[in-house]
């Protein structure tokens, strides 16, 4: 009986730093996935010029990026956004914004802001690959070992 609260004590503090690492690692595969639609945009304006429903419409994206998409189509992306959990409110910002200027300009504007938006993304994910998953790992070892010097101290 006396080692159960420490280990409970251990779980928490693990769980908490397991939650820390995935909350990068869900942003990570965000931008991924936003990237890939932006990249696939640009060669749909380059190329077939169809129009911006049908586009995302062929996507097939999953997770939380697909559920900006359809939000998109359905007029709601501000709702979905809100239940993003994992990005920042300037983040969310920056979506909503990137989804509220698309199909307002000409081919070549319209491809020339993606592509602007592109850069943008790529410098994002390559920040999260380099700082954030490094950092995340770094807390999620630091919950660790808390929960461990927690779980001796209480023992």
């Amino acid at each position: 009986m006396n080692i159960v609260i420490p280990l409970c004590v251990l779980l928490i503090v693990c769980v908490f730093g397991l939650f820390i690492y995935r909350k990068t690692l869900k942003k990570l595969i965000f931008y991924s996935s936003f990237l890939q639609f932006c990249q696939s945009l640009v060669t749909e304006i380059n190329y077939f010029q169809n129009k911006l429903p049908s586009i995302i419409l062929k996507q097939n994206i999953q997770g939380d990026f697909g559920l900006v998409l359809n939000a998109y189509l359905n007029n709601n992306i501000k709702n979905c956004l809100d239940g993003i959990t994992f990005l920042t409110n300037d983040e969310k910002e920056e979506v909503d914004n990137f989804f509220s200027r698309l199909g307002r300009l000409n081919a070549d504007g319209e491809r020339k802001e993606i592509e602007n938006f592109i850069a943008m993304l790529n410098e994002k994910i390559a920040n999260l690959k380099s700082f954030g998953l490094k950092k995340s790992k770094l807390k999620f070892n630091l919950c660790i070992m808390l929960g461990v010097l927690l779980f001796i101290i209480l023992v």
